[in-house]
């Protein structure tokens, strides 16, 4: 079942426009994984946000370098490293949209996202697409593996 869910978070002001209100229970579960990653995010503290994944994690950049994580400290040190970069080059918020879900079995999904990071006149600094593969089978779904594309 692909599922897409159109809608833009605003983490700072904790609100969102959905133009899709029907979802199923993986939908809202993966729905609930962006909307806490954007809150994560406006943290700017790598442990919050590495507290959405799990491990062992797969990270592929854009340039195609893939990292494996296997514990808790390494990949909080990974996102520290990339939120100081974005709030050094004035980044205060991030938004998701475009979220296309791809169920794979019962317990394992597929989302993509564009992200767009902003700063305090909402201008864009930043912007791209990221895959992840979730576990859906957990109350509140955790990431593997990511990979970041265009």
């Amino acid at each position: 079942m692909l599922v897409i869910v159109r809608h833009l978070h605003d983490a700072k002001n904790n609100k969102f426009l959905r133009k899709n209100n029907i979802m199923d229970e993986t939908t809202r579960k993966i729905t609930f994984f962006f909307d806490d990653f954007t809150v994560a995010f406006a943290t700017f503290d790598g442990s919050r946000v590495a507290s959405k994944f799990t491990f062992p994690y797969l990270a592929r950049d854009r340039d195609g370098n893939s990292t494996v994580f296997h514990d808790q400290a390494a990949l909080a040190n990974y996102f520290q490293r990339y939120l100081d970069t974005y709030r050094d080059t004035g980044c205060v918020q991030c938004q998701y949209s475009e979220l296309h879900i791809q169920e794979l079995g019962k317990e394992a999904a597929m989302a993509s996202v564009c992200w767009t990071l902003r700063d305090v006149a909402k201008a864009t600094v930043l912007q791209w697409h990221e895959s992840y593969v979730l576990n859906t089978a957990l109350s509140v779904p955790l990431a593997f593996a990511s990979i970041d594309h265009a």
